[in-house]
């Protein structure tokens, strides 16, 4: 019917003009990945919003996918959308599914990573496998799973992810998510080596968004290891890269890491002007509000302030719990709240803030509770059986005593800075120590355990 004819004509122009935009879009985009990340996010904003289906919106991701477009939310937000699309169809391309779940995960979500996870390992060596394993790991070490990270980023390291064509900008998740965990797992050699690997690729191929993330890398391994002038140095160049790339929040990652440096060379009041100079972008990812607010903290204890200090790091310890970075290797802000609780006399406090923080490999073990045996206080011998006493850990006892004031275990995560699975395993614990199966029995039990 010539109706018929005419409507499917139409359609067809309208493919063709939604195609041809697209096509626009992804070259706009790449363009602005190498002179404008706001610019190029905006384009992937574009790109995410096209009718023409998840697998063509997948496309064209890939080809933008950078991790420094993940450093504020409204770069983040498309590639965590078409990411979940993509998982959600029967059979994704592969090669397209594990580069956008990489990207995702360096956000902090997990948008297909089951999906991806089986992928990948039907196949580990290839590139894209290798790149979505080195955003693993580092998720891997911001959960505290130390073996695994430093596994998965060594094995990238080695691998292909790690060679000249592994800088291009969809595949730099792979090697920085490599040389984050090296960093947070302690293996400081290995990140300096990879980060210096990464440098030096990114800036034959001309890809200033992985070199900036590189210097940035690099500043922390050297800060780790009180090498204050050199990491100074590559703060600032990451600074300058920032600035030239529009990259506000980036920019204030690396003003964090250059004041640190500061700080540590004994320039706390430059430090200070730093900071001020450049504040942290409104929306920038929680992890670099995180790192913005420990450097803030750092100045401020530097420079005697440690009430404003104590208040800087707790809320960075916040912002990272709300994210799942639990694992103290990522941010020293335990550390640092300590040191503020002791200069402040507050000894209880610095004690506190220490015990929350996960154990290390190789740290002395805490004190095993005490054990008491003898019937409940309060009960007759006799009317039933002994059992043994078991005093609650001080974490657990913190716990506990949120819960049974009505505390919800996100609440109990919030207000001790840890993770919500972190207080579920503690009120495992507390249950099987106490004999107890709910929080209705937490209550009752609680008066014969705790001085609440």
């Amino acid at each position: 019917m010539p109706g018929a004819d005419g409507d499917e004509s139409a359609a067809k122009e309208a493919r063709e003009r939604e195609e041809s935009f697209l096509d626009l879009t992804m070259r706009l985009g790449a363009v602005e990945l190498h002179r404008d990340l706001d610019a190029c996010a905006r384009q992937a904003a574009a790109a995410a919003d096209s009718p023409l289906g998840p697998v063509r919106r997948a496309e064209a991701l890939a080809r933008l996918a950078s991790p420094a477009l993940v450093s504020r939310i409204e770069g983040a937000r498309p590639f965590v959308r078409v990411c979940g699309e993509l998982a959600a169809l029967p059979a994704p391309p592969r090669e397209h599914l594990l580069r956008l779940t990489a990207q995702t995960l360096l956000t902090g979500h997990r948008s297909g990573l089951r999906r991806a996870a089986r992928l990948a390992a039907a196949d580990p060596g290839d590139p894209a496998a290798h790149v979505f394993a080195g955003a693993l790991a580092a998720a891997a070490a911001a959960g505290g799973r130390l073996g695994t990270a430093r596994r998965m980023a060594l094995r990238v390291a080695a691998g292909p992810a790690a060679a000249p064509e592994g800088t291009a900008p969809g595949s730099a998740a792979g090697p920085v998510g490599a040389a984050l965990a090296l960093t947070w797992t302690g293996d400081l050699d290995g990140a300096a080596a990879l980060a210096d690997r990464l440098i030096s690729t990114s800036r034959a191929s001309d890809d200033l968004a992985t070199t900036l993330l590189a210097h940035l890398v690099r500043s922390e391994v050297r800060l780790r290891r009180d090498e204050h002038t050199d990491a100074h140095t590559d703060a600032e160049a990451a600074l300058h890269l920032a600035r030239r790339l529009n990259a506000p929040a980036l920019a204030g990652a690396a003003a964090a890491a250059a004041a640190r440096a500061l700080v540590g060379l004994g320039r706390a009041a430059e430090a200070a002007v730093l900071l001020t100079a450049e504040p942290a972008a409104g929306d920038a990812h929680p992890f670099i509000k995180a790192l913005s607010l420990q450097a803030h903290g750092t100045v401020a204890a530097a420079l005697g302030d440690h009430t404003t200090a104590v208040r800087l790091f707790l809320d960075c310890g916040h912002r990272l719990a709300l994210r799942g970075i639990t694992h103290p290797g990522c941010v020293t802000w335990r550390a640092q709240a300590a040191a503020s609780y002791r200069a402040l006399g507050e000894e209880s406090a610095s004690a506190t803030i220490l015990d929350g923080a996960p154990r290390q490999r190789g740290a002395a073990p805490r004190p095993q509770p005490v054990r008491e045996a003898g019937p409940r206080p309060g009960r007759e011998p006799g009317r039933e059986p002994v059992r043994e006493r078991t005093l609650l850990s001080p974490a657990e006892q913190r716990v506990a005593e949120l819960v049974v004031r009505g505390s919800s275990s996100l609440e109990v995560a919030e207000k001790l800075f840890l993770s919500k699975r972190t207080v579920d395993t503690h009120l495992g614990r507390i249950y099987r120590k106490l004999g107890i199966h709910s929080r209705h029995e937490l209550a009752g039990a609680i008066g014969e355990e705790l001085p609440v």
